[in-house]
């Protein structure tokens, strides 16, 4: 009886305990990251069902109390996630398929919300977050680690054998790219946490870890990563009201950005740096974006339907032809949109990628209000909460240049981000 009655807390701890492994696995393994999602979400299942149970033994169950024992922890942003999920239900009804879609939309983007949840209802107390900045701080040196033996030594990561793409180090993710938007959100949070009061020795193994992201991110010759994480950091800058290290930083940006522009080609090339890659990087997605806006112009405001759009792109996609595109569908492999908030629309359509963003915009008003309010009262985690939100944000920009959300691994890592800064704050006030 009394193993019953804790029941809720042990499932708790097992969660806790699958969401600390999940830290250790998102860089490597997409099947570990998916057991582990699929595992604490069976667990919640079953969380709820056992409550369910007990409330109805004590008394007769109401509708409205089956369904407040149902829906998960609340959090800031419950609203605009429960609009963008019935915008993304009413996009599967109205689309051919439905079924198919439908079943996306549970398996896919219903995901990215159960990972949030998983972190917002379950990591409530200062050691949860201690335990799982120690986790992130084993897998962020180990990922830096196998990258910079991938590219120095081996050719390959030790973890599952990725050879280097486009010359570029990758560690065990698919591309250059992915290591980029996994590193550039982890950056502010280490820079914060070495700037916060903690004890001398995790500043020591913090910057050290912190040395080898910035070292590994360098060889990764993401451009949309670095120019990500300069846009954070003079946002976790400017949030942490520090003026002269803003001035600083936008002095050494603009002289980095001036020596871009006025070094010999010969010199920029090894770094994708020079004109022409950049010429043929920009002409490539702007052809690419192009196709998508005649894709969304089909279906402007609920989108073609979930998961759809490396097949239909196809459709829509130009083929130059003796100098004329026109709308056929390519010979070559399909391709995401290089853009996450125009495959949003595609997809889910205007209303969709509204709803999506105002999330964000819903999270950064809090988010400013909360971190001004920390710095008032002398809060001494409120610095740690500006990485977070100057990581989310760098991912978020990443996402403008490529696919992150649509990547199982990165959009669990970003999801789980969000679930620890929403609640991040909360606890602290609480328990300071």
């Amino acid at each position: 009886m009394t193993l019953l009655k804790n029941l809720p807390d042990k499932i708790d701890t097992t969660i806790r305990f699958l969401l600390y492994v999940l830290v250790l696995v998102i860089p490597i393994s997409n099947a570990a990251v998916e057991i582990c999602v699929s595992f604490s979400g069976v667990l919640w299942l079953i969380k709820r069902g056992y409550l369910i149970t007990q409330a109805r033994q004590r008394h007769r169950l109401s509708v409205k109390e089956f369904f407040k024992i149902l829906r998960p922890a609340k959090t800031i942003l419950d609203i605009p996630i429960a609009v963008f999920l019935l915008v993304c239900i009413l996009s599967c009804l109205v689309n051919p398929n439905t079924g198919e879609k439908l079943a996306d939309f549970f398996t896919k983007t219903l995901e990215w919300f159960a990972v949030f949840y998983f972190f917002a209802e379950t990591i409530t107390r200062r050691k949860h977050f201690q335990i799982l900045f120690g986790s992130f701080l084993v897998t962020t040196a180990v990922t830096a680690v196998d990258s910079l033996i991938q590219y120095y030594i081996t050719g390959v990561d030790l973890l599952r054998g990725r050879e280097i793409t486009r010359g570029g180090a990758c560690a065990a993710f698919n591309h250059a790219n992915c290591l980029g938007a996994y590193l550039i959100t982890a950056v502010p949070l280490m820079l914060a946490v070495g700037m916060s009061k903690v004890k001398k020795k995790i500043k020591m193994i913090n910057a050290g870890i912190l040395g080898l992201m910035l070292w590994s991110l360098i060889i990764t010759y993401s451009r949309a990563a670095w120019i990500s994480l300069g846009c954070a950091l003079l946002l976790f800058v400017f949030l942490c009201r520090k003026k002269k290290l803003f001035v600083r930083l936008v002095a050494v940006l603009a002289v980095i950005l001036l020596a871009v522009l006025i070094l010999p080609d010969s010199f920029l090339k090894p770094f994708r740096l020079d004109q022409q890659s950049f010429q043929d990087t920009f002409s490539w997605r702007q052809d690419l974006w192009e196709d998508t806006m005649i894709m969304i112009g089909y279906k402007p405001w609920l989108g073609h339907g979930i998961n759809t759009y490396m097949r239909l792109f196809q459709e829509y996609r130009r083929k130059a032809f003796e100098g004329i595109p026109y709308v056929i569908p390519q010979p070559y492999s399909p391709t995401y949109a290089h853009n996450c908030y125009l495959q949003i629309a595609a997809e889910v359509g205007m209303l969709g990628l509204l709803s999506f963003l105002w999330i964000f915009f819903r999270l950064g008003r809090n988010s400013f209000r909360m971190i001004q309010q920390g710095f008032q009262k002398q809060n001494r985690h409120v610095i740690v909460y500006a990485g977070l939100i100057a990581g989310i944000a760098a991912f978020m920009i990443h996402s403008f240049f490529d696919t992150d959300l649509f990547s199982l691994r990165l959009g669990v890592y970003f999801w789980m981000i969000l679930g620890l800064a929403v609640n991040f704050m909360r606890v602290h006030n609480q328990q300071s």
